[in-house]
């Protein structure tokens, strides 16, 4: 995230456009800090905390000096039917780090799906973590993506 690089978002968005769910955690890797752990609804703008095996791991270890901006980092999820997991390769120990283990009833995609990779910046919508980075960006900024890859599950 341009206004925020200490800190990532990982989630899914289930269902329609006009009634979207999406399960959602914002982490600050730099610190440590999960802000929010989260189920939301945008047609109803309802928000619920997520807790219990909803809200796994209840904490992260921060990576000093994280910074999503300035190197390649390896991120990737592994979805399954009844749970997601988000996860990292840390910077420095190389160890697989464990972003997020969701398992529950809402926010598995159950049918197939695209995958999304971004960083954004906005004059009308600011970041959970900083309220104020309402501003234009002052240059352009670009993205850029060593390799993705996807492994579909192979069947038993």
């Amino acid at each position: 995230m341009i206004a925020d690089p200490e800190v990532i978002y990982v989630g899914t968005w289930t269902g329609k456009n006009g009634a979207l769910k999406r399960v959602g955690r914002t982490i600050n890797l730099a610190k440590g800090i999960i802000y929010t752990t989260e189920y939301r609804e945008d047609k109803t703008k309802k928000r619920e905390k997520l807790t219990g095996a909803e809200n796994l791991p209840e904490q992260i270890q921060p990576i000093p000096g994280f910074d999503a901006s300035a190197d390649f980092h390896t991120y990737g999820f592994d979805w399954a039917a009844e749970r997601i997991r988000w996860w990292m390769i840390h910077p420095i120990t190389q160890d697989t780090v464990v972003l997020w283990y969701y398992s529950g009833e809402r926010g598995i995609p159950t049918h197939p799906s695209k995958y999304r990779m971004n960083f954004w910046h906005s004059d009308n919508w600011s970041v959970e973590t900083n309220p104020n980075s309402l501003e234009r960006p002052k240059h352009r900024f670009e993205l850029q993506v060593d390799w993705m890859k996807f492994t579909p599950k192979t069947k038993s």
